[in-house]
Order: C-alpha cells, then sequence, then structure tokens
C-alpha cells in the first residue's frame, strides 16, 4: 500500500512540474537582420610603424627595424640568418605575418622569417597584439606598401657596413 502512495504521489508531483513547463510566458521576438562591414579600425593595442622611419632605415632588414621600433620578444640568429617574432609571449607560430593582405606564414613550419624581407620606402608596418585573424593568436605583423600609379620612378640605394658598425 505504501508503493502505491508513492507512486501515486510521484506521478502527481510530475504532472505538476510538466504542467508548469507549459505556461505561456515565451515572447516571440521577430528576426532581425544586421549588415555591417568589418571594422579595420578595432584593435585595442596597435602599433605603427611609418615610411618616414622605414625610409631612414631603408638599408635595414625587416628584423632590424622590428627591432629599433618595437618591444617585440625576437628570436635572430645573427645578419642573414632566420629571424622570427612572438608578440605578448606567444610563439612565431601564433604570430600572423601578412603581406598587403596576403598571409605569409611557411605552410609546413607555420611561421614566417621575418629576415626574408625588404621594405620600400613607402611601406608602413602594422603590429596588431590583439590580433581576431585566423592564425594569429598571440597578434599580427602586417606589411602595407602604398603602390603608386607613377611607373616613371626608379629608386637606388647603395650601403656598406664594418662589422655592423656603420651602416
Amino acid at each position: 500500500m505504501k508503493y502505491i502512495i508513492y507512486i501515486v504521489l510521484i506521478n502527481l508531483s510530475n504532472s505538476y512540474c510538466l504542467f508548469g513547463l507549459n505556461s505561456q510566458d515565451t515572447i516571440i521576438i521577430p528576426q532581425i537582420t544586421i549588415i555591417e562591414k568589418k571594422q579595420d579600425n578595432f584593435q585595442i593595442d596597435l602599433k605603427l610603424v611609418d615610411s618616414v622611419f622605414i625610409s631612414n632605415n631603408l638599408n635595414s632588414s625587416l628584423s632590424e627595424i622590428l627591432l629599433k621600433s618595437t618591444s617585440l620578444y625576437s628570436r635572430t640568429y645573427g645578419p642573414g640568418l632566420i629571424a622570427s617574432y612572438g608578440i605578448r609571449g606567444s610563439n612565431s607560430a601564433e604570430t600572423l605575418v601578412r603581406w598587403n593582405g596576403f598571409t605569409v606564414n611557411n605552410i609546413m613550419l607555420a611561421s614566417s622569417d621575418i629576415s626574408l624581407f625588404s621594405l620600400a620606402s613607402n611601406s608602413k608596418i602594422n603590429i596588431d597584439k590583439n590580433s581576431f585573424l585566423p592564425g594569429g593568436i598571440g597578434g599580427s605583423i602586417s606589411i602595407v606598401e602604398d603602390v603608386s600609379n607613377d611607373k616613371n620612378k626608379i629608386s637606388t640605394s647603395i650601403s656598406y657596413s664594418s662589422l655592423n658598425n656603420l651602416n
């Protein structure tokens, strides 16, 4: 008899709980669509190396320019050898390197050798420490070159150095 009373009470309590789930307290909101282009200036911590600094150090490689102008964590093994960078404690595989919007990270190593880049006098370097791009967990280094329409322009430069004492 006790078991029958327990079963009846359990069924009554379950039906009471299920009755409470069917209440009409839900408000249906019509669907909306938000259309807006991605904001390019949404970086919280953005460092810009402008073309004036680059043109003053035109005979330096990208790794030397980044060493002089930023506080990035660098792993350089000497002039002409491999150089990689990490942003905010990340390694080079977590730092995205882009050139004019194209990702230039090595597919096999997932990182890029910064020492291979040469810069023109009209280049700009954007260092974004809060990258929202896929592959850039630590941040991103973007190299943007201003392509001018002046087809009759030629520039040359010459430099010499003695054990990295003079440029």
